[in-house]
């Protein structure tokens, strides 16, 4: 099951969208507490992430994750340049999305992931 977080109703229906048709199942979340409360109750095999979000951003939000469950895979996803957040973001090595991508790529980044060597 993937975690689907971003404050953006219609990003987080066409990322779920996008995933249904891949066969996987989601849960989605609109903001970062919502995320962490999920986290907390359910088991994900990977989080998608808005980086900027009110309130909590997806740093923050990535943060309390990897305290709760430092094994789950996080993408972050981002519709705006901002240099900084995605410096950031990069210095976890976690993969960034730039809005909008293609589900292919999503698919791409999650098999990498999740697929684990025998």
């Amino acid at each position: 099951m993937i975690l689907v977080v971003d404050d953006n109703r219609q990003a987080r229906a066409t990322i779920v969208s996008g995933l249904a048709m891949l066969g996987l199942k989601t849960v989605e979340a609109a903001d970062g507490p919502t995320a962490i409360e999920f986290v907390k109750t359910e088991h994900f095999d990977a989080v998608i992430l808005d980086l900027i979000m009110p309130g909590m951003d997806g740093i923050q939000v990535a943060t309390a994750i990897g305290q709760i469950d430092p094994t789950i895979p996080l993408i972050f996803v981002t519709g705006y340049g901002d240099e900084q957040s995605i410096h950031r973001a990069m210095g976890w090595k976690v993969p960034v999305l730039h809005k909008p991508f293609q589900v292919r790529e999503l698919a791409a980044l999650l098999n990498l992931m999740l697929i684990t060597p025998e």
